[in-house]
């Protein structure tokens, strides 16, 4: 089975390196997103697939949640987290906004992609 995203791409996702989580820790975050994804479509998706990156922008969007998590001390069992188990500093409210807009496109994503109508967006706006 080939992974829908990277350790690159999550890291990237949040601005994190080598030093703030453990790689494998996220390589366990992406499998965990990946399985999820699939598991909740039904679908499993491969490169060159019309709905493929979609569905590796909500693997990246949710292990990238999950390493959020981690990070600010925090565990996670499936899509749930609680904020009174997590260290909230200044900073810390920034990343608890981050962790549910990722948390919210990856549900977007799964509906979509549970539905199967996932159609490009038009490049205009302007009516013909």
């Amino acid at each position: 089975m080939t992974a829908l995203t990277t350790e690159d791409r999550v890291s990237r996702r949040i601005g994190f390196d080598s030093k703030d989580i453990e790689s494998t820790a996220v390589e366990e975050y992406i499998e965990d997103a990946q399985a999820i994804i699939e598991g909740d479509t039904g679908k499993t998706f491969a490169e060159g697939d019309v709905d493929y990156k979609l569905a590796r922008a909500a693997c990246t969007d949710l292990a990238a949640a999950y390493a959020l998590i981690r990070m600010l001390g925090g565990a996670y069992a499936g899509l749930e987290f609680h904020e009174e188990e997590i260290e909230l500093g200044s900073q810390q409210s920034t990343k608890i906004q981050l962790i549910n807009n990722y948390l919210a496109r990856t549900n977007v994503a799964l509906n979509i992609l549970k539905k199967g109508d996932n159609v490009l967006m038009p490049h205009t706006t302007t009516p013909c």
